[in-house]
């Protein structure tokens, strides 16, 4: 009995001086930056990914007048150039490999926090949009965002966890590590949320505008990667999720803006030689149409159909980010294609 007694002391001493020691490093690190004091001064922390790290700074910054939303298509976006079409400080919400839901769940966490923007811009991957695509594990394992799961998430919630828990352990232990060895991993994204710099707008016929195209190889590398842009049926769950976004904006009177993010014209063409995923990407575009007007990028045209403009097949340059914006806020001083951005009045 006294064994027993003496090992259950033991063991609530060892459990006490554990949470102590897990608590103190969270916070002299604060790899989440949940307390604004930086002991540190260190100046890239690092969390488990992008979507835990844009949540945590959303929950210590003031409240944004614009915001942008979407995959990793928009995360390359400059914000500033937001800032200049319709004043005020933009934030990029963009984080990878997003669905519908990560936009809705941003949403909410914002609604929640009292801090939903005055002006929001949708970014939409149509592949996305697939009924047999799985949610993103970083969505559903994040509590602020997944609202298929939690129905329940404290501010007081948020804040123990960024402090307690395992997960922050091993954000601060990478934190440290890149701090005082390698010294050369920076921040997924800028302050403003963007993860690359953007370029100026200019206008697109100062780009070299000769026919390139990307090799054979390189399509079919990305087809494989992102195997679920083939598909059949749009999902009405995730056209539930667009429904409440454009609830959501109206109770708010927020000025909301929907865009369908381009492809390159290569995998454009790729996509739309089979009969069935023509029809469901038209089925797609009428689906959105039903519910609000947008801007149509999913075409050919003398920039979609530049690689020029392209990292890759699937994501398009800061340069034609900017564009983008140009196209949507009607900027006189970029001659831009006629059919690069087809607005889409509501049905």
């Amino acid at each position: 009995m006294k064994k027993y007694k003496k090992f259950s002391r033991y063991f609530v001493v060892v459990s006490f001086i554990v949470l102590v020691l897990i608590l103190s490093i969270n916070v002299i690190v604060d790899p989440y930056s949940m307390t604004k004091y930086n002991l540190l001064k260190i100046p890239n922390k690092f969390a488990r990914d992008d979507r835990a790290e844009k949540i945590s700074k959303l929950y210590m910054d003031d409240r944004y007048d614009n915001m942008i939303f979407g995959s990793s298509r928009v995360y390359v976006t400059d914000p500033l150039i937001i800032n200049k079409y319709l004043g005020g400080i933009t934030y990029n919400c963009g984080v990878g490999r997003a669905r519908i839901e990560d936009q809705l769940g941003f949403l909410l966490f914002l609604q929640r926090q009292d801090k939903l923007p005055k002006n929001a811009i949708f970014g939409l991957d149509f592949y996305s949009f697939n009924e047999n695509l799985e949610s993103n594990k970083y969505f559903m394992k994040n509590r602020e965002l997944n609202f298929i799961q939690n129905s329940k998430y404290s501010n007081f919630d948020m804040y123990t966890e960024k402090l307690f828990s395992i997960d922050a352990l091993r954000a601060s232990y990478k934190t440290l590590k890149n701090y005082l060895v390698n010294k050369q991993e920076v921040p997924r994204f800028d302050e403003y949320g963007s993860a690359l710099s953007s370029d100026r707008i200019s206008e697109y016929s100062n780009v070299n505008l000769a026919q390139l195209y990307f090799s054979k190889s390189r399509i079919e590398s990305d087809k494989r990667n992102i195997s679920t842009l083939k598909y059949d049926k749009v999902s009405e769950d995730r056209l539930l999720y667009l429904d409440t976004i454009i609830e959501i904006c109206e109770n708010n009177n927020m000025s909301c803006l929907f865009m369908t993010t381009p492809l390159n014209g290569q995998m454009l063409e790729e996509f739309t030689k089979d009969k069935k995923q023509r029809e469901t990407l038209q089925t797609f575009k009428n689906e959105l149409s039903k519910r609000t007007a947008f801007y149509d990028f999913l075409n050919h045209n003398k920039i979609t159909d530049n690689r020029a403009f392209f990292v890759d097949t699937m994501h398009f340059t800061p340069l034609a980010g900017n564009l983008l914006f140009a196209r949507i806020f009607h900027d006189r001083n970029v001659s831009l294609p006629e059919k690069f951005g087809v607005y889409i009045e509501k049905d």
